[in-house]
């Protein structure tokens, strides 16, 4: 398991949807003890928004990337990596309409790409596997 071969290491993951909360807590009890494992229910974006501990090593965002698509909300989750760290993106493909977006979704996606592979803070690329895989690190 994960956090059974880290020392000091803790994994926070957020759920916004209240039944899939409660679905995780109770699958994820045994680990929840030790203080290493925090499952809280809230929306992302406004988490980060108050969020004030020391940033993260990785981040894995499955959610709606057009959330993340304008600049201050982009650079919470900046702000909120350390140097070297991951941020691991789900579903950049848009069901393969960030090549030719039909749905507003699906141009706000593409937007949230564009605005990541550009960025000269990271170095990033997209694994196309499933719906496709971004995966960035931050240089600086």
């Amino acid at each position: 398991m994960l956090l059974a071969g880290l020392s000091g290491g803790r994994l926070v993951t957020l759920e916004e949807d209240a039944e899939t909360f409660g679905l995780a807590s109770h699958n994820l009890e045994p680990l929840l003890t030790n203080g290493r494992l925090e499952i809280i229910n809230a929306e992302g974006l406004a988490w980060l928004n108050t969020y004030e501990g020391d940033p993260f090593d990785m981040m894995f965002l499955d959610a709606r990337k057009e959330s993340y698509s304008d600049d201050t909300q982009f650079e919470l989750l900046y702000r909120n990596l350390s140097i070297q760290g991951l941020l691991i993106v789900d579903n950049v493909l848009a069901r393969g309409g960030v090549i030719e977006p039909t749905a507003h979704w699906q141009v706000l996606t593409q937007r949230f790409n564009s605005r990541l592979s550009a960025d000269t803070r990271f170095r990033s690329t997209v694994l196309p596997v499933r719906d496709g895989l971004l995966i960035a690190l931050k240089l600086r």
